[in-house]
C-alpha cells in the first residue's frame, strides 16, 4: 500500500510540475518579448487606414478583426506596414 501511495505522489508531483512549467512558459515568454520590444528604436509614423474586418466563415457567426496600415520613414527611406502585434 505504501508503494502505491508513493507512486501516486510521484506521478502527481511530476504532473503538477509539468503543468506549472507549461503555464510559466506560456506566460513569461510573451512578457519577455514585450519587454524586449521596449528597447527597439522608435520613429514617428502615420496611420494610413484603419478599420474592422468581418469574416463570415465561422459556424458560430461572424468574427471580427482589426485592419491597420501605416507609413513611416527611417534614414530617408519610406516604409509601409500592417503589423500591429510583436508576436505576429
Amino acid at each position: 500500500m505504501k508503494t502505491k501511495a508513493s507512486a501516486f505522489l510521484m506521478f502527481f508531483g511530476l504532473f503538477w510540475t509539468a503543468i506549472t512549467v507549461l503555464f510559466d512558459v506560456l506566460t513569461l515568454v510573451p512578457a519577455a518579448r514585450q519587454i524586449a520590444a521596449t528597447r527597439y528604436p522608435s520613429t514617428d509614423g502615420t496611420v494610413v487606414s484603419s478599420g474592422v474586418m468581418r469574416r463570415d466563415d465561422s459556424e458560430d457567426g461572424p468574427t471580427y478583426g482589426a485592419s491597420v496600415s501605416y507609413a513611416y520613414s527611417v534614414g530617408g527611406k519610406s516604409f509601409t506596414g500592417s503589423r500591429y502585434r510583436s508576436d505576429n
